[in-house]
């Protein structure tokens, strides 16, 4: 036997290899990655993946040369003339290196059709048993070195592609319900919101309110999973835009002194339903919060649709900001009206100079462009202490109110009084 033919019949070191490799990856491109190890290692001309659907055998990938085989995915072959019927019958058990020569497919209308020499193919199976197709690799001319260890190959391939459909298949179930109840929940408006308060640190007022969405139905899940969800869906504009109506339909009710401020993501900031929502008379009344980490590549865009907004009334904060070069560059390309620090920069900060340092640049950078800096997550005194003493104008968080119904909120807090742990001093000093 040649070194040629001995190389061709076993798959060897290399290609158990990249066996290992298809078998750790889980995206769109392994079903790809799995035909290609076949029909590369075993030298076969093409390597498809069929669905068995009734009496039809349907292309659902195909890897190699599949012109001069004339086939494409989504072909539809009548089962009773293809090579995969034998193999789901247990027909075919080994490599048939020609198949011209093979009794068993010799006379098939797909060998003469396809002129088809070599040919190897295993069931594939989900794991409870149930058959879904097969894993098929051919080529034109004989293929003499097909043994035994290449169809233990081909075998453990379509074991692994059974483990990708099944996986997309589960993925696209979930991916169904998950669309049925996000749009329960827009066509039942089974949204709430709440409202946490956005202080002034140094004189007490309340001078804003962020409007919080919460979710009342099942799965009881945070807020965020829900947009998040919904964005995987195709439905996070949606979602958002039902949460934005039911904030801003409150905002009358807020005192004339405090803004309304609310959460969009930049995909639905530049909607047009959007700004079709917001109407004329936002006065300034309106803060739209943008978070830091999903602005990336959309900043032209962006610009477009906050100027407009702009002159509108708007203002728009960027929330979750750290104090990264990239951040920084963001928040250059968009200058906005308010900076929100991360809940990361405000931990601990009474305790750690690194963070006060990181701090301090972004009160700089807000002074060069003329933005307003606000701390969130303040949950200690010590925490708003000193931020306050580092020139932070405003802040939200536990220490200070908690989030609730707009009603209880303005109950329970009076939008003119000053914080117990603003220090006498601290006013004299301050010229309030």
């Amino acid at each position: 036997m040649s070194e040629r033919d001995r190389s061709k019949r076993a798959p060897g070191d290399e290609a158990l290899r990249e066996l290992a490799t298809v078998a750790a990856e889980r995206s769109r491109h392994a079903l790809g990655r799995i035909l290609s190890a076949a029909s590369g290692r075993l030298h076969m001309d093409v390597c498809l993946l069929g669905e068995v659907s009734g009496a039809k055998e349907i292309i659902c990938a195909a890897v190699g040369d599949t012109r001069s085989f004339r086939i494409g995915v989504g072909q539809e072959l009548p089962l009773e003339e293809s090579f995969a019927q034998l193999v789901l019958d247990g027909r075919i058990t080994s490599p048939i290196p020609d198949a011209a020569a093979d009794l068993r497919v010799a006379g098939l209308p797909m060998t003469r059709r396809w002129g088809v020499g070599g040919y190897i193919g295993a069931p594939v199976k989900f794991s409870e048993g149930r058959v879904f197709g097969v894993l098929e690799c051919m080529s034109h001319r004989a293929a003499p070195w097909l043994g035994d260890r290449d169809l233990k190959f081909v075998q453990v391939l379509a074991r692994l592609a059974a483990d990708e459909v099944e996986r997309e298949q589960i993925e696209s179930e979930k991916d169904r319900l998950e669309a049925e109840r996000i749009r329960s929940v827009l066509a039942e408006g089974a949204l709430s919101v709440v409202f946490q308060p956005i202080m002034d640190l140094h004189d007490g007022t309340i001078i804003g309110m962020e409007a919080l969405a919460r979710f009342g139905t099942e799965p009881q899940r945070s807020p965020a999973s829900w947009f998040a969800d919904a964005a995987l869906v195709g439905l996070r504009t949606d979602l958002e835009l039902l949460a934005v109506a039911a904030a801003l339909a409150q905002l009358e009710s807020l005192p004339q002194t405090a803004y309304l401020s609310i959460n969009v993501s930049p995909d639905t900031l530049v909607s047009p339903r959007f700004a079709a929502l917001l109407d004329e008379r936002l006065g300034g009344r309106v803060v739209l919060e943008l978070p830091e980490r999903a602005l990336d590549d959309k900043t032209a865009h962006l610009r477009e649709a906050i100027d407009e907004l702009r002159r509108r009334g708007a203002r728009v904060a960027i929330d979750d900001t750290t104090a990264g070069i990239g951040s920084l560059a963001r928040l250059h390309r968009l200058l906005p009206d308010i900076i929100k620090l991360d809940i990361s920069l405000t931990r601990d900060i009474d305790k750690d100079p690194i963070r006060r340092s990181l701090v301090t640049s972004l009160l700089s950078f807000a002074q060069e462009i003329g933005a307003t800096v606000s701390a969130e997550g303040i949950e200690t005194r010590a925490q708003a202490d000193t931020l306050r003493a580092m020139g932070v104008m405003c802040g939200q968080g536990w220490f200070l109110a908690e989030p609730g119904p707009l009603a209880e909120v303005t109950r329970t807090l009076d939008f003119a009084q000053d914080l117990s742990w603003v220090d006498e001093e601290d006013w004299k000093a301050s010229g309030r």
